[in-house]
């Protein structure tokens, strides 16, 4: 994320669950993407628990609105 991108979204890590929420996406979908670089990193903050960075899931979200924008601009 760029650092003009970063003062526009909160900072602050988000649970598994409310990843899900966000994202519409199971665990296990967001696991292969993010093994394949097309989903943001989770970040262990416990010995069995993960978050990931609410700026960095909202930054993803948007890129893939303005894609979704651009394929039906091109149609």
């Amino acid at each position: 994320m760029s650092k003009q991108n970063a003062a526009y979204f909160p900072d602050r890590l988000i649970s598994e669950k409310e990843c899900a929420q966000m994202t519409g996406l199971c665990r296990t979908t967001r696991w292969e993407m993010e093994k394949q670089n097309n989903f943001p990193s989770k970040r262990r903050v416990g010995e069995r628990k993960v978050m990931w960075l609410l700026s960095e899931v909202l930054c993803w979200m948007n890129s893939l609105e303005k894609f979704s924008n651009e394929e039906t601009i091109n149609e």
